[in-house]
């Protein structure tokens, strides 16, 4: 990719472990490289459908997680920026497609927490395990974090 262009938000065919961006010399903190987190790998997508979770690094602190089905578009976006707490939260309700309406009752997508501190007062719900496991409680989560089990990027 060029300097000064913008790169794609989606990039196709999309496959487990599958990159695209910018070019990392252009961006040495990787801004702006979107991967495919997973498919079908967790509870956050439209049940029966084919999900394809992706991540992106866009800036100092901020994460965009999007979940996607082919031939639907975007389920669910989450834009979070750890360390100062501020995060965008976005859900696909409805559809119409070729004239077919279809109402969507997703799971509220959540993400993998940075550290000990977003799991403070209530932030702890709005977290999960790398597996997409729910969180019990604040301990759970703080244990979660500070035993090493999830060492973000």
């Amino acid at each position: 990719m060029l300097r000064g262009n913008i790169p794609p938000d989606l990039c196709f065919a999309i496959d487990n472990g599958t990159t695209w961006g910018t070019v990392p010399d252009t961006s040495p903190a990787e801004e702006w490289v979107w991967g495919v987190k997973g498919i079908n790998r967790d509870p956050f997508g439209d049940k029966g459908g084919r999900t394809f979770h992706l991540t992106a690094h866009v800036g100092s602190g901020t994460e965009i997680d999007r979940w996607i089905e082919p031939g639907v578009g975007v389920l669910q976006e989450i834009m979070e920026h750890h360390g100062h707490y501020d995060e965008d939260r976005r859900q696909l309700l409805r559809t119409v497609i070729n004239g077919k309406a279809k109402s969507y009752d997703l799971d509220p997508a959540r993400t993998v927490p940075f550290g000990s501190f977003e799991c403070v007062g209530i932030g702890w719900k709005h977290f999960v395990r790398e597996d997409g496991s729910s969180f019990g409680n604040e301990d759970a989560c703080v244990v979660y974090t500070d035993i090493g089990k999830y060492v973000p990027k």
